[in-house]
């Protein structure tokens, strides 16, 4: 057995497109701010628990420059957009958008530990297509405000850590 210690490196490369519309100035994709709030995040939680272990982290330009638009230019994506929206106000297409885009998770790791927020992927449907269900499903949402509200609100959830959220939001007012 050889008594000489294994040196490891770890390297974290941290990487995204640019996702910005350079005509709108709009995210056309919210990836850069959900891994923003989980995945970063969750990694930096996690060495926490490890102090004397070296890590290395490679954050590519383009990734640094949209993290710091949204921290310092208030960037939005369309995806924030009608998350913070009033339910009421949704326009149809809007709504559409949301049943057709709200539920882009790994379902068993991200939507189902929500029972709220499952139930409404149930009601839109686990077999969905874009596009081949849009007149059905364009309605979906309508009955309820509350319904396009928990889907508005539970969509930036799933870029979140389960335990950071479960620290910081209060869910109570989820039926």
């Amino acid at each position: 057995m050889n008594d000489k210690p294994l040196h490891i490196a770890f390297l974290w490369h941290m990487h995204q497109p640019c996702y910005k519309d350079p005509l709108s100035g709009i995210y056309t994709l919210p990836w850069v701010r959900l891994h923003g709030v989980k995945d970063y995040l969750d990694t930096l939680k996690i060495l926490e628990a490890f102090p004397d272990l070296r890590q290395t982290f490679n954050v590519v330009p383009s990734l640094m420059e949209q993290l710091n638009d949204y921290v310092d230019n208030n960037a939005t994506d369309r995806h924030l957009e009608l998350t913070m929206k009033a339910p009421g106000h949704l326009t149809a297409e809007e709504r559409l958008f949301v049943v057709e885009n709200f539920f882009l998770a790994n379902w068993d790791t991200m939507v189902k530990p929500y029972p709220r927020y499952y139930e409404l992927l149930v009601k839109r449907g686990l077999r969905y297509f874009k596009g081949r269900h849009r007149q059905k499903n364009g309605a979906l949402f309508q009955r309820s405000g509350h319904q396009r509200t928990s889907a508005a609100l539970f969509n930036p959830q799933p870029g979140i850590e389960f335990s950071y959220v479960q620290e910081k939001v209060d869910f109570s007012f989820f039926p």
